[in-house]
């Protein structure tokens, strides 16, 4: 008997087809994060064995949804991204093999195959390996999707009740944690300056980290610790701006050759897009 396709999963016939159209993208990726699938026997559809050595972490912002992956694919070691849909199609209609932000994926995961299973690239052109997740679940799908609305998966949220709480003790609180926060971020700043005692340099890369949020903190810091500061600041305020963002890879470097020296601009992907600022 043949093996069977991973592309095409039997498991399908008893899951019908409207039925996998509505399942939610949040189901299927906590389905991965918590491992509720067999690991044993898992292939691409092109038929390459997949380990996974860490699944990763959820990511709650801009840019795939899984982080810090550790997977072993056909025999090599990849570390990177994984993006999960419920079919391949998704992977275009949300734009993803145009975004070099995807370039770091190295398996996407998807529920069921589709006609588009096993022909998407990254934006950089490459081939990007798929793994069909549903043969593999350890329950149905029934079950999972159950699960998933009824069994919470974190601590109670107590905001519900945050109006029940005496107001001093309220304020109280509010000004002890404040106090904490604002000791923590100066013992923090304390042990870099006394690893690198660079005032200067310090207050930039954290004002910087500052502008970037969440989602773009790393990429502004590690612009900032890319410029010279002193030729920077010898410009006007709209040639350090155009500067900033020729480093940043944002612009093109060769229009400002008649400014400070600027290193080779970052490559795109250290940008997540949908992020603060835009």
């Amino acid at each position: 008997m043949p093996a069977p396709d991973p592309a095409q999963p039997a498991s399908t016939v008893a899951e019908p087809a409207d039925a996998i159209a509505r399942v939610p993208e949040a189901a299927i990726q906590d389905a991965w994060v918590r491992g509720l699938f067999d690991p044993r026997a898992l292939a691409t559809t092109g038929g390459e064995t997949v380990e996974i050595l860490d699944r990763g972490v959820l990511n709650t912002d801009s840019g795939p949804d899984v982080t810090g992956a550790r997977l072993r694919i056909g025999g090599l070691l990849w570390a990177g991204d994984v993006e999960i849909h419920t079919t391949s199609a998704a992977w275009e209609a949300h734009g993803h093999h145009d975004d070099p932000a995807y370039n770091r994926v190295v398996l996407h995961v998807v529920l069921a195959a589709d006609r588009r299973t096993g022909l998407l690239r990254r934006q950089e052109g490459s081939a990007l390996p798929e793994l069909v997740l549903l043969p593999h679940l350890h329950d149905s799908l029934r079950s999972i999707l159950r699960a998933f609305y009824l069994v919470p998966h974190t601590a109670p949220n107590c905001s519900a009740r945050w109006g029940e709480v005496p107001e001093d003790v309220r304020r109280r609180w509010v000004e002890a944690l404040g106090v904490e926060r604002l000791r923590q971020r100066a013992a923090a700043l304390g042990r870099a300056y006394g690893a690198t005692p660079d005032l200067d340099r310090l207050l930039i890369a954290r004002a910087f980290r500052a502008l970037g949020y969440e989602a773009n903190a790393d990429a502004f810091e590690t612009l900032a610790g890319r410029v010279d500061l002193g030729a920077l600041r010898q410009q006007p305020g709209p040639e350090i701006l155009d500067a900033l963002r020729a480093s940043a890879g944002m612009a093109d470097d060769g229009l400002f050759a008649d400014g400070p020296p600027l290193p080779a601009p970052m490559r795109p992907e250290a940008w997540k897009r949908g992020g603060r600022p835009a």
